[in-house]
């Protein structure tokens, strides 16, 4: 996947096996570097084994420590970096958020009748805690994710293929629909499905890759 990030015009900083502290660290220090005043979007993605620990999603480091994606997303916010304010922040989790398999089910639906209804000068900012954030998650709170043994993580996957084939012509929330879309279509023998979510903090700006610009 960082190969696709590369040929979209990212620079890409790569790591393998850090623990809780090394990447608390390396996060911490990047938050406040001059590096982030010069770029204009910024992508993290991790991929490890997951759980949910009080209803929250945790993540796993290669020593056995753990820690809370709050956390990382947390030190990230418009007060704790204000380097990328009004920058769009986005972050891949696709790993387990539980124990529980799901698998295809039959559902009956009553029939329900539809209704109607209606260069940036230096300035200071009035900004909430958290915004312009999106959170991309391989499955939803409580639920393992699902890997094939030839090509690995099913949301991975879909994510490089969608984002290699349509980021020169959608925005990203529409990638993600589809990755989600991609990712749902996969069944296992055994019934077993994946539903991918995505949480969106303020994230109210339209991200293209290529050209790379964010339109409000």
């Amino acid at each position: 996947n960082a190969s696709i990030f590369s040929e979209l015009g990212f620079t890409i900083f790569y790591y393998e096996n850090l623990t809780r502290d090394q990447l608390m660290k390396l996060l911490r220090e990047l938050v406040t570097s001059e590096y982030l005043h010069r770029i204009d979007s910024f992508f993290l993605c991790i991929q490890t084994h997951g759980d949910l620990l009080n209803g929250h999603t945790i993540m796993e480091f290669s020593d056995g420590s753990r820690e809370y994606t709050d956390v990382i997303v947390s030190l990230f916010s418009n007060i704790g970096c204000p380097a990328l304010v009004e920058k769009p922040k986005v972050f891949f989790f696709p790993f387990c958020r539980g124990k529980i398999s799901d698998k295809l089910k039959n559902v009956y639906l009553k029939e329900l009748e539809t209704t109607e209804t209606d260069g940036f000068p230096s300035r200071q900012f009035l900004v909430p805690t958290f915004s312009d954030i999106l959170i991309c998650y391989g499955t939803i709170p409580g639920f393992k994710t699902h890997r094939d043994v030839d090509f690995g993580s099913w949301y991975v996957r879909e994510l490089c293929k969608v984002f290699a084939e349509h980021a020169c012509t959608n925005h990203i929330e529409e990638l993600l629909k589809l990755v989600a879309m991609n990712t749902m279509g996969f069944k296992r023998a055994e019934g077993l499905v994946q539903v991918a979510s995505t949480e969106n903090r303020g994230f109210n700006s339209l991200l293209f890759f290529n050209p790379k610009i964010s339109d409000s």
